[in-house]
């Protein structure tokens, strides 16, 4: 009767230990893949204000201001064609673990340009909008639109010009 206890009481203990072992090796460990119960490594992660500057593409530019430890403020403005542009006024939360500001308001504006490239007059379109902005240790930001077309633009992070 004791050997059997004692063979039921292994077989149970070799049991769990191989199940955990597999439930630890499925997923990868990483920055975007964090498992509930994971220690953040905060002295291994970028700070916000590394992040903190211009982007630009052919079409787009974006400056990046820091308005505390959680809050980023990203003004995203078309480059003018034929007198006129955009420009985006965006507030969100900046997640230190995914690196990501998501945002439920911003402001669109049309703007007005005159022949000498100054702009002229403004007037807002659209109040509600959400997207995400991804800034990635590339220097590259990703800005999703998910109101007007859903469609990601990526920008690059420009040197400074260090005088």
């Amino acid at each position: 009767m004791m050997k059997k206890v004692l063979c039921i009481f292994i077989c149970v203990i070799l049991s769990v230990c191989a199940f955990s072992a597999c439930s630890k090796s499925q997923k990868p460990q990483g920055k975007d893949n964090l498992m509930p119960s994971e220690k953040v490594e905060y002295d291994e992660l970028t700070p916000s204000y590394e992040f903190v500057g211009i982007y630009e593409n052919e079409n787009y530019t974006a400056e990046v201001a820091q308005k505390s430890d959680e809050i980023m403020f990203v003004t995203v403005k078309t480059k003018a064609q034929r007198g006129k542009g955009s420009e985006w006024q965006i507030e969100g939360y900046f997640s230190e673990q995914t690196y990501r500001v998501n945002y439920t308001k911003a402001k669109e504006f049309e703007i007005i340009f005159d022949k000498n490239g100054k702009e002229s007059d403004r007037r807002e379109v659209s109040a509600v909008e959400s997207g995400k902005l991804q800034f990635t240790d590339g220097g590259k930001l990703l800005w999703e639109d998910y109101t007007n077309s859903g469609n990601a633009v990526e920008l690059t992070k420009q040197q400074e010009d260090k005088k």
